[in-house]
């Protein structure tokens, strides 16, 4: 299910380049919530593996290990390539910035989203979910080992509510939707059915029931994005991120269970699909790196050239995501891949559990 996260935030950067591309531009600003979908995702299979691994001897260091070798290497070269290299390569690189404004040392200690939102050079504003994400790593595997599953269960039953209500003022007074306290509720959302699955109450019918009706509150969701002000009540007040949750949270039930044959699991089972979850933390960190360096390439001014803008744009379009993948690819078989070999190292069996956990491989990809 990670392609579903990646692409339409690959999309939504991409349409202002397309205009007659209509289809694109139609979809195209609603194309964020992507990540709205990663942090449910996240949600639910951190809190399974610190579930699945609780009272294990390494339990902390070993999640931690895992985790940092999975987002540091990449996040660091990045912030390396940003802050040492492009002040030396000029037009040749990503843009330039004020580094006294945007120093590298908030990235280092990943308080960008709490200060600069998504403002900034464009490969530094996209990391404001991973500093979202590094702030729920420190503060999960605490909250998961001081509790059962049971008492997690219910905490999470009433912090989702609360957290709702949290963000219904606090987004009126503050504005800001890129900070951790306004996103943490999305992944409870993942986690809550993390801890279903795993208890001896879990019906998967029930689930299935239940998802089918919440998938549909995406539609009204994508609706208000595309339709309403950033000040409108639906959005100021935070009501469009409970129905991403929801419907999220609803499409994730419905990946868990798929039947054999379906067509969800044939979509979720496709070859590319399942290659974009891959490399999706590739794609996600470079994208913002080589969308505007392409621009610049002979290509992009060959197709701009063309009398006919559709071919024109459909050209572009398609050399830039072949560009993409093609780094993307590069950097998970030369630089990711060999990193993560070294998790074997970080990993203990995971005691029994005492009801089959359904996690399909094609909705879980990429962990």
């Amino acid at each position: 299910m990670r392609a579903f996260a990646i692409l339409p935030v690959l999309l939504t950067h991409s349409w202002p380049d397309y205009p007659s591309l209509t289809w694109l531009g139609a979809l195209g600003p609603a194309g964020w919530i992507g990540v709205d979908l990663f942090f449910v995702l996240s949600g639910f299979l951190i809190t399974g593996i610190l579930i699945d691994t609780k009272g294990n001897e390494n339990y902390f260091r070993n999640f931690y290990v895992r985790r940092g070798l999975r987002i540091w290497p990449l996040y660091f070269a990045m912030l390396f390539y940003m802050f040492a290299i492009v002040p030396h390569i000029g037009r040749w690189g990503a843009e330039q910035f004020d580094r006294n404004e945007f120093a590298w040392y908030y990235y280092i200690a990943y308080m960008q989203n709490f200060l600069f939102g998504i403002t900034g050079p464009f490969p530094l504003a996209v990391t404001w979910s991973l500093a979202v994400e590094e702030h729920f790593y420190m503060v999960w595997p605490f909250v998961v080992g001081a509790f059962t599953r049971q008492r997690l269960t219910r905490f999470l039953v009433v912090f989702i509510p609360a957290m709702a209500v949290v963000r219904y003022f606090g987004l009126y007074l503050f504005t800001n939707s890129y900070n951790s306290l306004f996103r943490v509720d999305e992944m409870a959302y993942g986690a809550l059915i993390a801890c279903w699955i795993r208890s001896e109450s879990y019906s998967s019918s029930k689930l299935r029931k239940l998802s089918l009706v919440g998938a549909w509150t995406i539609l009204p969701a994508i609706y208000c994005i595309l339709t309403q002000s950033n000040w409108s009540w639906l959005r100021s007040h935070g009501v469009m991120y409970v129905l991403l949750s929801v419907g999220f949270t609803s499409w994730l039930g419905l990946a868990l269970t798929a039947r054999a044959g379906s067509l969800l699991m044939k979509i979720l089972n496709n070859g590319f699909l399942r290659y974009t979850g891959k490399i999706s933390y590739g794609l996600y960190i470079f994208h913002p790196i080589f969308f505007p360096y392409y621009k610049g390439w002979a290509l992009f001014r060959w197709s701009n050239s063309l009398h006919n803008r559709l071919a024109g744009d459909l050209v572009t379009l398609l050399g830039e995501m072949t560009l993409l993948y093609a780094v993307a690819s590069l950097s998970w078989r030369v630089f990711e891949q060999p990193i993560l070999r070294l998790k074997r190292r970080f990993e203990e069996k995971a005691p029994s559990q005492a009801t089959p956990v359904p996690q399909p491989e094609a909705a879980t990809a990429g962990a």
